[in-house]
């Protein structure tokens, strides 16, 4: 049952994300925008935009925590969403965790892109983030969102949008120096994917222990 799955995720989660917090932000960055006359989706694909939009020195480092700006700022609107008119009560709570976790995520970002000089432009990083962007903006354009209301549309646009930052994670992984970034970078990974492999299973109704 969906509700058992959740249940035993959210749950999971708490633990997770409890090693290592640093406080969220005590004022949130504005209201955002409200999704009006398109789905979900359309906030992934305006992200991606963004994305498309920063002009990548080639830093790995300066350049992962620009992108990753974007990225937080889209789970948060998409979270928002969830919030305001979702009607499962266990998808709200994964979206009140999104939001936290990403303005705590945000902040950092926002932090080293202002105190941080770009040092050399790194080619191939800077092809591997083209790459992915070409791919990411793919996906978004094949998936077809199923069911009519805000928490199937909340689920299946959170978890493309997760799925993306983990392999955006993964790049930066391999080529990455600064050691608060690397952690976070995997601190993300372990919280989306873990948020990932239930939100698949409630995609998919599945009813078996995960």
């Amino acid at each position: 049952m969906k509700v058992k799955v959740l249940m035993m995720f959210v749950g999971a989660l708490f633990l997770l994300g409890s090693c290592g917090e640093r406080p969220a932000t005590s004022e949130r960055r504005g209201p955002a925008p409200e999704v009006t006359d398109a789905n979900l989706l359309n906030v992934v694909e305006e992200a991606l935009a963004d994305m498309r939009d920063v002009e990548l020195t080639g830093d790995p480092d300066y350049d992962f925590a620009s992108l990753m700006q974007r990225h937080k700022e889209a789970g948060i609107q998409i979270a928002d969403e969830q919030i305001a008119r979702g009607d499962d009560v266990l998808l709200i709570e994964l979206a009140e965790r999104v939001v936290r976790n990403s303005e705590r995520d945000l902040l950092r970002f926002e932090e080293f892109t202002d105190e941080f000089t770009p040092e050399d432009d790194r080619r191939t990083f800077r092809d591997a983030v083209s790459r992915y962007l070409e791919v990411a903006e793919d996906e978004v354009g094949e998936v077809e969102i199923t069911g009519d209301d805000i928490d199937s549309e909340f689920a299946q646009a959170i978890a493309l949008h997760h799925d993306q930052g983990v392999r955006l994670a993964r790049i930066y992984e391999t080529y990455g120096r600064s050691a608060e970034l690397v952690e976070l970078a995997r601190n993300i990974i372990a919280t989306q994917e873990a948020e990932l492999h239930a939100l698949d299973a409630y995609i998919n109704g599945e009813d078996e222990d995960i």
